[in-house]
């Protein structure tokens, strides 16, 4: 992981982002591979954000050595943001650079062409995922609907959302089982019957999502 430092982080951290560059840039004249996020910011949407001006930074460096790396492009899109069953758009495609990148100019004219190529290549996934109201889809739903709605409400605006819900869900569902199964005891339902029931509903699991 190589450290970029943004405007909004202060200004006075911004001269480390040279570091950023002459790394990247040794690692792509020993023929390694380095993984760029051009758009610098992560929004829940499918559509391209203007890029930032690094990468044409990087690649004039490397071509001011003769040295032209390949370039690949990956468009991502998703079916949804926040709904169940997600599926996500992975589209590769190769660009040549065989000009060198020596001004201004030229990194407005990469960075534009760039921009074009990968538009070609955002094409959202038309999946729809089906959820079948089992009885496993009834005993979690309550638990569900009170942690969606509270990490909604805390998440809002952002796009850390599902590591957020994932992070509650994962430490607060077995809580929400014991809960469960002290409540069965108390109005006197066996063990055996209370377990034999909630293991049953797991091997079911799989059957409350279908796709389509």
């Amino acid at each position: 992981m190589i450290p970029v430092y943004r405007l909004r982080e202060g200004k006075e951290f911004l001269h480390l982002n040279e570091y950023a560059f002459i790394e990247s840039a040794r690692l792509l004249k020993n023929n390694e591979a380095v993984l760029i996020f051009i758009e610098g910011i992560c929004l829940n949407t499918n559509s391209l954000q203007p890029f930032k001006k690094g990468t044409a930074r990087i690649l004039q460096a490397c071509h001011a050595e003769h040295h032209f790396p390949i370039i690949h492009l990956a468009g991502i899109t998703y079916n949804n943001f926040k709904g169940i069953g997600k599926r996500v758009n992975l589209c590769l495609d190769f660009f040549s650079q065989t000009t060198a990148i020596a001004s201004s100019k030229d990194r407005v004219d990469f960075n534009n062409n760039v921009f074009s190529k990968l538009s070609t290549l955002i094409l959202p996934t038309a999946h729809t995922p089906t959820l079948k109201k089992t009885a496993f889809y009834y005993l979690n739903l309550p638990f569900y609907k009170l942690v969606y709605g509270f990490v909604d409400k805390k998440t809002k605006g952002t796009v850390f959302f599902d590591s957020v819900l994932f992070s509650v869900l994962l430490f607060l569902y077995p809580i929400y089982l014991i809960l469960i199964i002290t409540f069965l005891q108390f109005i006197s339902i066996p063990q055996p019957i209370i377990f034999g029931t909630l293991f049953l509903l797991f091997l079911l699991r799989n059957q409350t999502m279908s796709t389509s």
